[in-house]
């Protein structure tokens, strides 16, 4: 999985998550189990990105401003 289907994978599951938070809102059913699930996938694809970074050699400061623009670039997805 490159970096890019990975990042595309945690913009998808940000926004289930995001589905799951209205839904909750607007009192309709669904699995609050989930959102425990969603939020554990998240942070295993972020892992698995910092863990490749740190195998290439980018320090925490350099990946925390990588990660900083992305989420600038992403905002509105």
């Amino acid at each position: 999985m490159s970096n890019e289907q990975i990042l595309a994978e945690v913009a998808a599951t940000k926004k289930m998550l995001y589905s799951l938070r209205v839904k909750q809102s607007t009192r309709k059913a669904f699995k609050g189990h989930h959102f425990d699930i969603l939020r554990k996938k998240v942070a295993q694809l972020y892992t698995v990105r910092r863990q490749r970074e740190v195998a290439e050699g980018v320090s925490k400061r350099d990946s925390r401003e990588i990660m900083r623009q992305e989420r600038k670039t992403n905002m509105y997805i």
